[in-house]
């Protein structure tokens, strides 16, 4: 497996068949003392995805996988969660990986994106630098951890977007104190055109919604 979302020695036909592409966000597969071996397992197949588990697995599902090698010692680190998250919010901002995803899209051509987190913002640095698919008919916002107001308005221009919101999602709570008071997408709703708000309630968890049933199905039924 390439954790950069290559595609090797896959037939392209099959390939395009995957309506839905879905890109993790931040700190997966990051060795922490805070998280189990198995944990960092399954983000490295499924990125977080649980509920998609199956239909990744069986190659229904695209899941473009961005997250950086970490070093083992990550593991007894107790900052290890902190380090990655800023690593992580440099690498969005990084062309050569937007041009990565770009190119997987251009290859793909997903009728449907499901981004979550920091992915978010790949998604619009991607767009802003590099422009995106024209056979993308929806792109989903979960729990967003992004800020760019004026890159989003103009993705809502050219796509429809939906925004799963989580008023009480605590991570998102504390990237606003990382990012110094920035507001995050994903914890209002979005008062632009073209962008539809679904409000989720994750109980503080940030990644409830990728293992959230009832949000696959919704995503399902978009392709």
């Amino acid at each position: 497996m390439n954790n950069q979302g290559d595609i090797n020695n896959e037939d392209v036909d099959k390939i395009k068949r995957r309506k839905l592409c879905l890109i993790h966000g931040s700190m997966m597969a990051v060795p922490s003392p805070f998280k189990h071996n198995s944990v960092v397992v399954e983000q490295r197949i499924h990125g977080g995805f649980e509920s998609f588990r199956n239909e990744i697995e069986n190659g229904r599902v695209d899941l473009f996988r961005w997250f950086d090698e970490y070093d083992p010692s990550f593991k007894s680190d107790i900052l290890s969660p902190l380090k990655a998250y800023y690593s992580d919010r440099e690498r969005v901002k990084n062309e050569k990986l937007q041009l990565k995803l770009f190119t997987h899209l251009q290859l793909t051509m997903p009728t449907v994106i499901a981004t979550h987190s920091k992915g978010c913002e790949l998604i619009l640095n991607t767009f802003k630098n590099y422009g995106l698919v024209g056979s993308i008919k929806y792109i989903i916002f979960i729990q967003s951890d992004a800020d760019n107001v004026i890159d989003l308005k103009e993705l809502a221009d050219k796509f429809s977007v939906i925004n799963i919101f989580a008023k009480d999602d605590l991570t998102l709570w504390s990237s606003v104190i990382l990012n110094r008071g920035v507001g995050r997408h994903g914890l209002n709703a979005i008062n632009l055109n073209n962008v539809e708000n679904i409000e989720y309630t994750s109980f503080g968890n940030h990644n409830a919604s990728m293992n959230d049933l009832e949000i696959k199905e919704f995503i399902m039924h978009l392709l």
